[in-house]
């Protein structure tokens, strides 16, 4: 993590808000005694981002259609959403495929994977940092 750090900072333009970024980020994040990289770090984790959650969210939402419920159709919605979550964890336990991945953010797994497994050959920083770079900007259709 560190490394990753150094070496953006490295190659970056000299500017004075950047530095001002980098010494928050450093402070903040990488040397918080309380908020540990390891607990926001998500290398090697599936879910990378919170679009899960803002998708459940969402659709919670939709289905209370008042930011101030009545109590009774919050309490039912949120039974309603047990029901389903169990629903759908007996369906993991016995091995019944969850809903598919668009195929371009599987294929956007995969590129990442490969630039990490690369990275985890050579422990050249720069060069994953480079490949992860061209991934995210390269015609995923992805910002």
């Amino acid at each position: 993590m560190d490394d990753g750090c150094l070496c953006i900072q490295e190659t970056v333009p000299q500017h004075a808000k950047l530095r001002e970024f980098f010494h928050y980020f450093v402070k903040e994040w990488l040397e918080n005694s309380i908020i540990t990289t390891r607990m926001w770090n998500c290398h090697k984790q599936q879910h990378r981002t919170n679009n899960t959650i803002e998708g459940w969210h969402n659709k919670f939402q939709t289905i209370l259609s008042k930011p101030h419920p009545k109590f009774r159709n919050l309490l039912r919605a949120l039974k309603d959403e047990s029901k389903y979550s169990d629903f759908l964890i007996s369906r993991m336990e016995i091995n019944l495929e969850g809903k598919k991945r668009a195929r371009k953010y599987v294929q956007l797994d995969e590129r990442i994977a490969r630039a990490v497994r690369a990275y985890e050959d050579t422990k050249d920083i720069r060069k994953c940092l480079t490949s992860l770079t061209y991934i995210s900007t390269s015609g995923s259709g992805l910002p």
